[in-house]
């Protein structure tokens, strides 16, 4: 007879309960819990194991396997790192010697976190400078407070302030779940291009499953709607003209701006200044308009006028014109000679020559009219003089 000899085994580990539940755990911070697994003996291992779900990582099993289960009890840890509030799974198959046995573990961790909701972007569109105040409404759509401690415009600009929130609070702002409130700013562009500023809250949002929200950039876009109607020089000087006698001058007026331009006239062109505008006087932008300017004195001196236009909806343009009325004449003292002469008996006669103008005139020449060799002149000084 043969004797044989055995003894029966089987693992005593497992854990003191297959679902393990924090029902408040905060987003974005790192939280351990314990589960106690305990034996019959002190020969049961936790070989390894294998998570069944997919949680995004936010439940992890810290403690390094295997592992011994002693009678006296194991602890094993379990760590959290919420990225968003409510309900997070993940489920574990411990694997358990001796004879490969198996059990599941069931782990649930439910989030807490405000969650600040806000537009991404705001725009303001300023009509002829004028200042824009909007509200940009800030949701609570998380499970906890939210606490707005701090809201700036990020390089300070002089363009945009924040005026306040529309709840009168006085910041920190706290919104309670599923509310709202709105902070008050006021945007004046300076500019006909778009520029852009970021609104910087900063609140206590630690989810992160919509990327970091703590701080929230809100992205303000502004600009000026306006027509611009320039002059490259807006003094205009016709110089000196001659009296009775008429000097145009064409000048182009361009629209810079971003609306459509109406030249108006606001103020009667008085002599000798005209102004002749065509007859559609719109500027559309990027294009230019042709006005004709006229100085036409008739008497003589310096004049100057300021003409003052309408150029639209928004802006008005000042031009300045001057001009000097000259007049050239000559006074000849005396102005005729009639004399009784005998034959052969020459006389002479002097006849002065004033400038009776304003300015200098210059004789470049002379004639007789009809022509005659009866005469002779001797001018003193010579020609050319003044």
């Amino acid at each position: 007879d043969i004797d044989l000899l055995g003894q029966g085994n089987k693992s005593t580990a497992r854990p003191e309960t297959n679902l393990l539940v924090l029902d408040s755990i905060q987003c974005g911070v790192v939280t351990s819990s314990l589960l106690k697994w305990i034996a019959d003996d002190n020969n049961s291992q936790v070989k390894n194991y294998s998570e069944l779900l997919d949680d995004k990582g936010q439940i992890s099993f810290e403690t390094k396997t295997p592992f011994y289960v002693f009678k006296t009890g194991t602890s094993t840890e379990f760590k959290f790192m919420l990225s968003d509030t409510g309900w997070v799974t993940q489920k574990y198959r411990f694997y358990l010697l001796p004879c490969n046995l198996d059990t599941v573990i069931t782990v649930r961790a439910y989030g807490i976190s405000p969650i600040i909701t806000v537009p991404d972007s705001i725009h303001f569109d300023s009509f002829c400078n004028q200042k824009i105040i909007d509200t940009i409404p800030i949701k609570n759509t998380g499970n906890a407070t939210l606490i707005v401690s701090k809201s700036v415009i990020v390089s300070n600009p002089t363009e945009v302030s924040i005026l306040g929130w529309t709840s009168g609070k006085s910041e920190p702002v706290s919104i309670p779940i599923g509310k709202s409130d709105s902070i008050i700013v006021q945007f004046t562009p300076n500019s006909l291009t778009p520029v852009s500023y970021l609104l910087r809250l900063d609140n206590n949002d630690k989810t992160t499953v919509r990327g970091n929200k703590n701080p929230v950039n809100i992205l303000l876009v502004g600009k000026k709607q306006s027509e611009e109607i320039l002059l490259k020089n807006p003094i205009i000087d016709f110089g000196k003209v001659c009296i009775n006698t008429k000097k145009d001058t064409l000048l182009q007026l361009e629209n810079t701006g971003n609306l459509r331009g109406y030249i108006t006239q606001l103020k009667q062109t008085q002599l000798p200044f005209a102004v002749q505008l065509p007859s559609n006087t719109t500027i559309e932008p990027k294009q230019l308009l042709d006005v004709v300017f006229s100085f036409m004195p008739t008497k003589m001196g310096k004049f100057s006028d300021t003409l003052l236009f309408s150029t639209g909806k928004c802006n008005s343009l000042q031009i300045i014109v001057t001009g000097f009325g000259i007049e050239a004449s000559i006074d000849a003292s005396p102005n005729s000679i009639s004399e009784v002469l005998k034959s052969n008996e020459p006389k002479t006669k002097k006849i002065i020559l004033k400038n009776t103008g304003n300015e200098i005139i210059t004789i470049v020449n002379y004639t007789l009219n009809p022509p005659t060799s009866d005469f002779t002149f001797d001018l003193n000084p010579q020609l050319s003089q003044v």
